[in-house]
């Protein structure tokens, strides 16, 4: 991924949808999800992956105004053996911003989330040091 200004998950944002994710789900299930989730969505094409290092590299092209990124989802087990997804989005020059790419974010976790049936019942909130799961 290159130097350009991007967008990341965080685990402590304001805002939990833009957090990331830890799932009490093994790697497998959630990788696999991942990557059905990426071909569900329209204009996004999986450019490469390797499940052993635990990332995915997607081109996403907006709609209607083909506003494109590189988007970086990493897929690995945390320090209590939970499966932990974060993303990363790059714009390309001149196209989009930090909104563009929180909503890529947004509608990447929605999709996962389902698709693992997380709905908090799976998901863990890792600022909690107990590593408790989350109320939903």
């Amino acid at each position: 991924m290159s130097a350009r200004p991007n967008f990341r998950t965080d685990p402590d944002h304001v805002r939990a949808e833009l957090r990331g994710r830890t799932y009490a789900v093994p790697f497998d299930r959630v990788w696999d999800a991942a990557g059905a989730v990426i071909a569900s969505l329209r204009g996004w094409t999986l450019l490469e992956a390797d499940d052993r290092a635990g990332w995915m590299t997607i081109r996403a092209e907006g709609w209607p105004f083909k506003a494109t990124a590189e988007l970086r989802v990493t897929v690995k087990l945390d320090e209590n053996a939970q499966t932990r997804v974060d993303l990363v989005s790059v714009p390309e020059k001149g196209s989009g911003g930090v909104g563009a790419a929180r909503r890529r974010v947004i509608r990447f976790f929605r999709g996962l989330d389902a698709a693992v049936d997380a709905e908090g019942r799976h998901t863990l909130d890792v600022r909690s040091s107990a590593g408790r799961e989350t109320a939903g």
